[in-house]
C-alpha cells in the first residue's frame, strides 16, 4: 500500500495542479483472507481521499474462473459465483459517502500491521471507519473476527459493518449537535427499516450488528425547527431562535447581512483549538462562541474560525501560500503572510475588519462556490471567505460573504 501512494507522491510534483488517479487497484483473496485485503483497498482507497488524489479504480469486479493464474484470477470484488467480498460492501459504502458527503476532500487516514491482519481508520468530519477486530473511542465495537465498522452521518447516522458483533457510539462526540433526546436505532430489512434494541448509558448506546447490514441511528437535533422561546427573536425563516448575549451581538455588528440567519439553536460544542467547550450556535455565515470569563466586555461574544477550519486541507494549495511581499497598492499582513487589496480591503476595514473576519489567509483566486456552482473571485480570511460580484460592482452587494456556516454544520453531517 505505501508503494502505491509512494507512487502518486512521485508522481506528483511532476504534473503539478493536475489530478492523479490510481488505476487497477487491488489485493488478490487466492491466498489471503478476504477480510484483510478489504481492509487493505480501504485504506489505499480513504488513505488516496484523504490525501486529496482524484480516486481510484478497482480492479476488478468479479473473480474470473480458474482457468488462468488462479492468483491474477481473484481481484474481484465478488468471487465467481457472484457472492460478495467484504470489500464489495466497504466500497458500495465509502461510494455512498462520497455520494452524499457535504465535507470538503480530506481526512485523516492511517494503517497499522497487526499480528491478526491490517488495521485502518479514516476520520473525516462526517464519517469514522475503522478496520480490525475491535476498536475504543467514539466508535466502538468488538467484531467475531477481524472485519471493518463503517459509520457516516447526514443528519442521521449510517453504520454497516462487514462481520457481527456488537457496537458502542458516542453519541454525543459523534453528533454534538444533538439534543439529548432519545435516539432511535433501526436497521434495513429489505425495503423496510424495521426497529432495533439497544441500551444506553449516558451518552453512549450499544447494539448487535448483523454483517453487511444497513443500520441508522436517529437523533432529536438543535439543527431541527424549534418552537418560540419567550424573551428571543424567532426567525421564521429557519425555525430558530436568537436570544440573550448572542442575540445584541448579532444586532449590534451587522446582523443578517454579516451573519445570516441562525440555522442552529444554541448548543455545547468542544472547540478543538484550545480544547475547552463554549455554548455555540451556527449562523449561515459563521459561528458564535459565548466566553462567560469575559462576561461584560466586548469579547463575551466571539467569532469562529470558519475559515480557518474549513480549509485546514489546502494549505499547501498556491493561493494558501504565504507570499514574500505585496502586490502595488495592497496592505500586507506579516501575521499569515497575506495581502490584502482593492475592493476586498475596502470591504474589509468598513465592516468590522480584524475582529470581524480575522487576518487574510490566502490571497484572492478563482473558486467555485458550492452553494450555486459558479466561479467567483475569493479570498479566505481566518473568519469568512470574500466572494466577488461584478454583476453588482459599485452597490453594496458587489462584496459578498461565503455561507461558511451552512458548509461546516453540512460538512459535519448534522443536517
Amino acid at each position: 500500500m505505501n508503494q502505491i501512494l509512494g507512487l502518486g507522491a512521485a508522481l506528483r510534483p511532476a504534473h503539478a495542479g493536475r489530478p492523479v488517479l490510481f488505476e487497477e487497484i487491488g489485493f488478490s483473496t487466492y491466498d489471503a483472507d478476504p477480510e484483510a485485503t478489504a481492509a487493505l483497498e480501504m485504506a489505499v482507497a480513504t488513505r488516496a481521499y484523504a490525501e486529496g488524489y482524484a480516486g481510484f479504480l478497482k480492479w476488478m469486479l468479479t473473480d474470473l474462473p480458474p482457468v488462468g493464474n488462479p492468483r491474477e484470477d481473484a481481484f474481484g470484488a465478488l468471487f465467481v459465483d457472484s457472492r460478495p467480498k467484504p470489500v464489495y460492501h466497504a466500497l458500495g459504502a465509502f461510494g455512498t459517502y462520497l455520494a452524499n458527503t457535504a465535507a470538503p476532500q480530506g481526512g485523516s487516514a492511517n494503517v497499522w500491521d497487526r499480528a491478526d491482519g491490517p488495521s485502518y481508520t479514516f476520520i473525516a468530519p462526517d464519517a469514522w471507519y475503522v478496520g480490525g477486530p475491535e476498536a475504543g473511542g467514539p466508535l466502538s465495537f468488538r467484531l467475531d473476527a477481524p472485519g471493518q465498522v463503517l459509520l457516516r452521518k447526514r443528519g442521521v447516522i449510517y453504520l454497516l459493518a462487514t462481520r457481527p458483533g456488537e457496537v458502542s457510539l458516542n453519541l454525543r462526540e459523534l453528533m454534538p449537535i444533538w439534543s439529548g433526546g432519545q435516539p432511535g436505532v433501526s436497521r434495513r430489512d429489505g425495503a423496510d427499516w424495521v426497529p432495533q434494541a439497544y441500551t444506553r448509558d449516558g451518552d453512549t448506546i450499544r447494539f448487535t450488528v448483523q454483517a453487511a447490514t444497513p443500520y441508522q441511528v436517529g437523533l432529536p437535533r438543535y439543527t431541527e425547527i424549534a418552537p418560540v422561546q419567550p424573551g428571543c427573536r424567532h426567525f421564521p425563516e429557519t425555525g430558530h431562535n436568537l436570544c440573550g448575549a448572542f442575540l445584541s451581538y448579532w444586532e449590534r455588528n451587522g446582523g443578517l447581512e454579516l451573519f445570516g440567519y441562525p440555522i442552529t439553536e444554541e448548543f455545547s460544542e468542544l472547540n478543538r483549538q484550545d480544547g475547552r467547550t463554549y455554548t455555540v450556535q451556527y449562523f449561515e455565515r459563521n459561528r458564535f462562541e459565548y466566553h462567560p470569563e469575559h462576561a461584560g466586555t466586548q469579547y463575551e461574544v466571539l467569532l469562529g474560525l470558519l475559515g480557518n477550519d474549513l480549509t485546514a486541507s489546502r494549505r499547501a494549495e498556491a493561493p494558501f501560500q504565504p507570499i514574500a511581499a505585496p502586490p502595488p497598492g495592497a496592505d500586507y499582513f506579516p501575521e499569515t503572510g497575506h495581502s490584502l487589496g482593492g475592493a476586498f480591503r475596502a470591504y474589509w476595514r468598513a465592516n468590522g475588519g480584524l475582529a470581524v473576519f480575522g487576518y487574510p489567509i490566502s490571497e484572492e483566486f478563482v473558486e467555485v462556490n458550492p452553494a450555486d456552482g459558479r466561479a467567483y473571485t475569493v479570498q479566505y480570511f481566518e473568519r469568512n471567505r470574500f466572494e466577488y460580484h461584478p454583476e453588482y460592482a459599485g452597490t453594496r452587494y458587489e462584496v459578498l460573504l461565503g455561507l461558511l456556516g451552512n458548509q461546516v454544520v453540512d460538512g459535519n453531517g448534522w443536517r
